[in-house]
């Protein structure tokens, strides 16, 4: 699968050096973004504090005498001129190139919080002026929620904020109970932070949607360039993926092919957990990173075809002879244009094994559609026929059984897989120690 992809690091600020800049087609995407938002919110806000403020003027130049209850509202319109505010401020900041996009982000996810506690200020005390009670939610917990879609951020970004913001209809209870004697007792107090701590879960699962399951790329934006492209930008990843390993230092030995293989199930049981079913597992979408302090790191790429278990399915070669997931690591079922679910990710790791283990095929054909026959009737050679290197009879029978055609007599799921992986006794096995050492002789650069 060949997406238009653009790879940038991380951006880690660093006394002295030059800030980095994305593309500028990049660029454009995110800052359009806030541009919007903030030009939006600005508009919405102002024509409230307009009308009050205009309203008070006139009525002071007729010599007009301002009752003292419409004197006490001057407080909610202060409020929308300081969400006014701040989004003219957010407005230029989005317009300088001065400011990165990071930390044009960052700023974004503060703006989430000032909206959030005007809307539930505001909301909360003109319902007590105009009807004498309490309203049963604002709209501040939809903002958290629909925030991650609006400005996309990473988990570890995107919880503290949706945190912050989802704090505020508490804040401004508290403000009101101060200011203007709005009365609140514990049960509405409860009820109140119960719909914020609901907001922001969905809040912190709809960034992790958006930004990765765990063990998959970090997603640092995503839109359309000029030339009408869909483009993401992914973090830059130090290592090689599996079919590189492969070729280029051959076949690895059994328990490394385990700790990597464990790794892809956590994933694909991750993806699982949410009902995702990945459709394109293979080598090249398993790399091997240099992460931190941690080696033989596993990061799965490319959910570029990623469905729904049952969901309408293409046959594996469509109408216009685009072949729906890669050849050499297809599942029957798949092959066949049968409905799809986890079992079809089974059946690929069991052909990543295989390829980890013997450095070949499951099956070789000199066309697609052979390929594909043969994945769908044929029976595959165990794979110790196909190496010379020693592997454990228990290891063997696991992947020819991930690479049953019935998806009901392979592992049920990923996390199955990855149990029994854990369960094939190894005379030495792959530790954190084996794999830094592999490193450092093989990628010292890395």
């Amino acid at each position: 699968m060949d997406h238009p992809v653009t790879l940038v690091h991380p951006e880690e600020p660093t006394p002295g050096a030059p800030s980095f800049a994305l593309p500028d087609d990049l660029l454009e995407q995110m800052r359009g973004r806030v541009r919007l938002l903030a030009l939006l919110m600005l508009a919405a806000f102002a024509i409230d504090p307009i009308l009050f403020f205009g309203a008070q003027a006139l009525a002071k130049f007729q010599g007009r005498i301002i009752p003292d209850e419409v004197q006490r509202d001057a407080a909610f319109y202060w409020c929308d001129v300081a969400v006014v505010v701040v989004s003219a401020g957010l407005w230029l900041l989005a317009r300088s190139s001065r400011i990165s996009v990071t930390r044009l982000r960052a700023i974004g996810l503060g703006y989430e919080v000032v909206l959030c506690f005007d809307v539930a200020f505001r909301t909360i005390g003109e319902y007590y002026r105009d009807l004498g009670m309490l309203p049963n939610l604002t709209w501040a917990p939809a903002i958290v929620i629909l925030f991650p879609l609006i400005m996309p951020a990473p988990p570890r970004l995107m919880l503290p904020a949706a945190l912050a913001a989802g704090s505020m209809p508490l804040l401004a209870l508290v403000a009101l109970q101060s200011l203007a004697q709005v009365p609140v007792d514990g049960a509405y107090m409860f009820n109140t932070a119960m719909g914020s701590a609901i907001a922001i879960g969905f809040a912190w699962m709809g960034s992790r949607v958006v930004y990765g399951l765990g063990r998959e790329v970090e997603l640092f934006d995503f839109g359309v360039a000029q030339d009408g492209a869909f483009y993401y930008v992914m973090e830059l990843l130090d290592g090689l993926d599996a079919d590189r390993l492969v070729r280029r230092y051959g076949p690895v030995p059994p328990e490394r092919a385990i700790y990597l293989l464990r790794q892809i199930c956590h994933s694909l049981s991750e993806a699982e957990s949410r009902g995702l079913v990945h459709r394109d597992i293979k080598p090249a979408n398993v790399f091997l990173c240099h992460y931190g302090e941690e080696y033989d790191f596993v990061k799965v790429l490319d959910f570029g075809i990623v469905t729904a278990p049952g969901g309408s399915v293409e046959p594996a070669i469509t109408r216009d002879a685009h072949v729906q997931g890669t050849p050499a690591f297809i599942a029957p079922e798949q092959a066949l244009g049968e409905p799809l679910d986890g079992r079809a990710d089974i059946y690929a790791t069991g052909c990543v094994a295989y390829w980890l283990l013997t450095g070949e095929f499951v099956f070789t054909a000199d066309t697609t559609m052979g390929l594909l026959v043969q994945h769908a009737r044929s029976q595959p050679d165990p794979p110790s026929t196909r190496t010379t290197l020693p592997i454990p009879r228990a290891l063997e029978e696991l992947i020819l059984c991930c690479l049953a055609k019935e998806p009901a007599h392979r592992p049920q799921s990923a996390r199955e897989l990855s149990r029994r992986l854990g369960g094939i006794g190894e005379a030495r096995p792959w530790t954190p120690e084996r794999a830094e050492s592999w490193w450092r002789e093989h990628r010292p650069s890395s």
